[in-house]
């Protein structure tokens, strides 16, 4: 059985209409976001993430990043802005 290279992690379970913060006021990077996912024990490996339509098709560029089981800081945040 094969299984397809994506996962779709748009259900409305993870995305909402209102953002949250990933840090609080006045900590380092802080960014608004509406979308939460959580790999648990990701292991080494290389992911790529994009949005895409409800078709599937990609309408952002990809972002690649990679893990490492033995790195302690096991945060990556992917922001996606809307331009006109």
């Amino acid at each position: 059985m094969s299984q397809s290279p994506w996962t779709d992690i748009s259900s409305a379970d993870l995305s909402k209409d209102v953002f949250s913060w990933s840090q609080p006021p006045g900590f380092g990077d802080r960014q608004a976001f509406n979308l939460e996912y959580t790999l648990f024990a990701p292991g080494n490996g290389t992911y790529i993430a994009y949005l895409a339509d409800t078709g599937g098709h990609p309408v952002s560029e990809q972002i690649s990043f990679t893990t490492d089981a033995a790195n302690p800081y096991r945060e990556v945040y992917i922001g996606f802005r809307h331009i006109r």
